[in-house]
């Protein structure tokens, strides 16, 4: 098996898979962010993961033939790619008929509790144009149908949404993701 972790950062869910999916798969995790490469690095030589190769690139332009991928992992990538069209049109371009593309994202929502205080003290302390970017930013983030759109014009049918709210101990607000088959 061939698998493609596009922004995989600093190595998750990349040496994971390769980890679980033992010496006959190839994992290769690519980002444009060369410090989290290296520590990805750092972390498969730490555990002698000899079957995952990282390199530094942009998901709007995957350096990889068309149909190479069995399956394709992004761990919250959408959330941070400066064109996910593109980005999604390329994980079409390089996955294998009958691939999989599987994906979390965080949703419109999430960390709710500390956007409300960041954006009091940003008021507090007469920031305005600071709470513009964060409008824009809390604004930019997902619905479970607008990922689902983006899908389906990059050429993917979504064949199942995994959708769970729960809250985080140490900040007490609320997180929400999905994980897109």
């Amino acid at each position: 098996m061939l698998v493609l972790d596009v922004g995989c950062g600093t190595g998750f869910p990349a040496l994971e898979l390769a980890q679980r999916l033992g010496p006959t798969c190839q994992v290769i995790g690519i980002d444009p962010w060369e410090m989290a490469l290296r520590r990805a690095q750092h972390k498969m030589k730490q555990h002698r993961v000899r079957n995952a190769t990282l390199v530094l690139g942009d998901a709007a332009g995957l350096p990889f033939p068309e149909k190479h991928f069995h399956l394709i992992v992004s761990n919250l990538g959408l959330n941070n790619f400066a064109s996910p069209e593109r980005a999604l049109g390329e994980c079409f371009r390089v996955l294998q008929k009958g691939g999989r593309l599987v994906l979390t994202t965080n949703l419109r929502g999430h960390m709710r509790e500390l956007y409300g205080v960041f954006a009091a003290v940003l008021r507090e302390f007469g920031q305005p144009e600071w709470l513009e970017r964060l409008r824009q930013h809390i604004e930019h983030r997902a619905s479970v149908e607008s990922v689902r759109k983006q899908l389906g014009e990059a050429g993917f049918t979504v064949r199942q949404v995994f959708y769970e709210e729960f809250t985080m101990r140490f900040t007490g607000g609320a997180h929400y993701y999905a994980i897109i088959l």
